[in-house]
């Protein structure tokens, strides 16, 4: 029991001990801090795969573009309401 006490009036471990309470809870870079940061990265990354699955997705309907000349045609008709000079467009809105 005395040990247990002179290790709590000892100088050295109180500054150890005040030191790290201060860096966990109190410092600008807390332990909250550091998990909102993990979280955001995670989100980030999450964010990541996902873009690079939309690009790689896109990239592959750019290339069938312009490979394929019909699929370019149904593309323009569907996407930008293109049409030909003798055709009428009719756009049909679903309420």
């Amino acid at each position: 029991m005395k040990k247990f006490l002179s290790l709590f009036t000892n100088k050295y471990f109180l500054f150890l001990v005040i030191a790290l309470l201060w860096m966990l809870f109190f410092d600008r870079h807390d332990l909250m801090f550091q998990y909102r940061l993990q979280k955001k990265i995670q989100q980030l990354e999450r964010d990541k795969l996902y873009y690079q699955y939309e690009i790689q997705k896109l990239n592959e309907e750019r290339l069938m573009l312009i490979k394929n000349e019909e699929a370019l045609e149904k593309y323009a008709r569907e996407q930008y309401w293109m049409k030909k000079a003798n055709e009428d467009l009719y756009i049909i809105v679903n309420d």
